[in-house]
């Protein structure tokens, strides 16, 4: 064989072993590439290496027939066919592999996509259902708030709602109180809400914890890590507390307290949460503020009713004192039998119609706004027949009509007592107008009381600051008008009333409350007594007192006022006398100066001129006596100029 041959030879050798080398590769990068290979496609992808791997070796053996029996450039075309096939699968191989490499990779990224996607929709489905939460406790609160009118219930199931529903550790409602200086906790759950409810706690608005922040600044504030807050009140019975929201609670601009969650997880509060939890807390301020103000009007409604009431009991009791039978029979003569008498209180006290066993007694309340003021009692024989229930029916109906009548007249002398007031009110205040004498006012004011409160006895007293002294120009008991000259402010009813400088009355065991207040009684103490001090700014001029010697319970609260409304004209009356009297000596003083200094003017030496001042200061004075001596020392034997008993001038 020639050279040329076997260079061709091993050229063509070189190519074999060199593709051989290619389809090695080829065959190693698909073994590489089948774990990227998806699952559906793993066996197919092994037979078609396995295949390969065979064309490999029988291709071998192939071009190794070829070059040791065909010629040389046959076997030079045979290696390089098979360089050429074994370059191309590795080719093919290698984009293959790079191809399920992309693929694997956009699988991968859609894969995770996927799972992003289902993470947000998950997120965003959470986040809606705890939205549509947060809205469902809203209106349940709204709705619990409607049907309530008592804030304590609903702020506790609101805290229990809102712990329960969102799985907070904690939930708590603070109120401010009257002072507006402390949130008091007023709702709080589990163990630890119920002891601090048990010790009154609270908080001092702007003090450091969440809740004095938050009451005192107004906002909202949000701790997801209280380690981290300086703010963050530890409290012992809440040890798992690692974040916590509070929001106030505003009406109007108007704080009317806060609410404060706790979470046991920290960041356990997003913006959705505060959004959410500001609604509650907004519907909850509204809820307790229209309970407050709910409270508020049937408190000034209750009030108003216990006023009336009370005065329309002062009327039937003050009719009940003024002298009418209490007890009216029609019919037959004779006493009241016990029976009847049973069956009529047992009436009146249930205010309810009242029938004995035997049905002979009947006894009908006669009603005045829900009381009982009277009863309408009737018997009939025990040989008649019993009350039939239509009977019965008949004498309430009359019971009835008769309420309304007594409650008609009732208010009319109701009015008509108030007109008698106004008018002695007007009397007294046309008499001090007037400038009348004293002692003239204090008729006119005796005769005034007297007719809006008859048989009674009235007492004004003029008070002397400089010697602790009380003086009566008017003291009218038992139809007598009198005066009692000064006397010491004694332990008395009057003396009290000058210390207090405040009305007092004392209608009811008058000794028991007299020896409560540290008072002594006269001899004959009244049985109901009232009186007002007569005050004109700050000063203190005296005292008037009305009282009875007959019964218990005859003044009442508007006897007080109108006692303390005359008082204070009195008073202004006197206060103006005395200014009077003051202006009329000054008047007075400034004249006799003015005389005086005329007629020493006119006098012609200085002798008439002394003697003229001794003699007129003298009658200016009313003094048995007037001397003026001349020179700085006197002595007995100093001549003096003077005016007296012996000098012929009348004093």
């Amino acid at each position: 064989m020639s050279e040329t041959a076997r260079s061709v030879e091993l050229l063509a050798g070189l190519l074999v072993v060199i593709g051989s080398g290619f389809m090695v590769a080829a065959i190693a990068s698909g073994r590489r590439t089948a774990p990227d290979i998806p699952s559906g496609l793993s066996s197919s992808w092994r037979l078609i290496t396995g295949l390969m791997v065979f064309f490999l070796v029988g291709y071998i053996l192939f071009a190794a027939i070829i070059l040791l029996s065909v010629p040389v450039p046959a076997t030079l075309v045979a290696g390089a066919v098979f360089l050429g096939g074994a370059v191309f699968v590795y080719v093919v191989m290698n984009l293959t592999r790079r191809t399920v490499r992309q693929a694997r990779a956009d699988e991968e990224g859609l894969r995770k996509l996927n799972e992003s996607l289902e993470r947000q929709v998950t997120e965003r489905t959470h986040g809606a259902e705890r939205r549509s939460l947060q809205l469902q406790t809203t209106a349940e609160i709204a709705r619990i708030a409607v049907q309530t009118a008592d804030p304590g219930p609903l702020m506790v199931q609101a805290t229990e709602l809102i712990r329960e529903r969102f799985g907070f550790y904690h939930a708590s409602i603070f109120t401010l109180d009257a002072t507006g200086a402390w949130a008091v906790l007023s709702a709080s759950t589990g163990d630890a809400g119920r002891a601090l409810l048990s010790r009154n706690h609270r908080l001092a608005v702007g003090s450091p914890s969440l809740v004095g922040w938050v009451t005192g600044n107004r906002l909202p504030r949000v701790s997801n890590d209280v380690e981290a807050d300086p703010f963050h009140y530890r409290n012992p019975l809440l040890p798992d507390t690692r974040a916590e929201l509070t929001l106030p609670m505003t009406v109007g601009g108007r704080l009317i307290g806060a609410l404060d969650v706790q979470s046991a997880t920290r960041d356990a509060f997003q913006e959705e949460d505060v959004r959410g939890l500001e609604a509650i807390a907004g519907e909850l301020a509204i809820a307790i503020d229209n309970a407050r103000l709910v409270r508020e009007t049937q408190d000034e409604l209750s009030r108003t009713e216990g006023l009336v009431q009370g005065r329309a009991q002062e009327s039937w009791a003050r009719f009940a004192r003024s002298g009418v039978p209490t007890m009216l029979r029609v019919g037959a003569e004779g006493e009241f039998r016990p029976a009847s008498l049973a069956v009529a209180q047992l009436a009146f006290e249930g205010s309810t119609t009242a029938v004995s066993p035997d049905r002979h007694d009947v006894a009908v309340p006669i009603l005045v706004r829900g009381e009982a003021i009277a009863t309408i009692s009737a018997r009939r024989p025990d040989e008649d027949e019993a009350w039939a229930k239509e009977d019965i029916e008949l004498i309430e109906a009359a019971a009835a009509q008769v309420g309304l009548a007594l409650e008609s007249a009732r208010q009319y002398a109701e009015e008509q007592r108030r007109v008698a007031e106004l008018e002695v009110v007007n009397r007294v205040a046309q008499a001090v107008s007037q400038l009348l004498r004293l002692d003239s006012l204090f008729r006119v004011v005796h005769a005034q009381v007297s007719q809006v409160l008859p048989q009674t006895d009235l007492a004004i007293g003029i008070y002397d600051p400089a010697t602790d002294q009380l003086a009566y120009p008017l003291w009218a008991e038992d139809g007598e008008v009198a005066e009692r000259s000064l006397s010491p402010v004694g332990n008395d009813l009057a003396g009290y009333v000058l210390r207090t400088r405040q009305p007092l009355t004392l209608t009811e065991d008058l000794a028991g409350q007299a020896e409560v207040l540290g008072i002594g009684l006269p001899d004959r103490p009244p049985l109901s007594w009232m009186g007002a001090p007569l005050l004109a700014g700050e000063s203190l001029l005296g005292v008037i007192a009305v009282q009875d010697f007959r019964q218990e319970g005859r003044f009442t609260e508007d006897d007080s006022a109108l006692l303390a409304t005359i008082a204070s004209q009195v008073a202004t009356s006197i206060q103006n006398h005395r200014l009077l009297e003051e202006t009329q000596r000054t008047a007075r003083r400034e004249r006799l100066i003015h005389e005086i200094t005329s007629k020493m003017r006119r006098s012609p030496d200085m002798r008439s001129i002394l003697d003229t001042t001794a003699r007129e200061v003298g009658r200016a004075l009313n003094a048995s006596r007037a001397t003026v001596r001349l020179g700085e020392k006197t002595t007995p034997e100093t001549p003096s100029l003077g005016a007296g008993e012996d000098d012929g001038v009348d004093r």
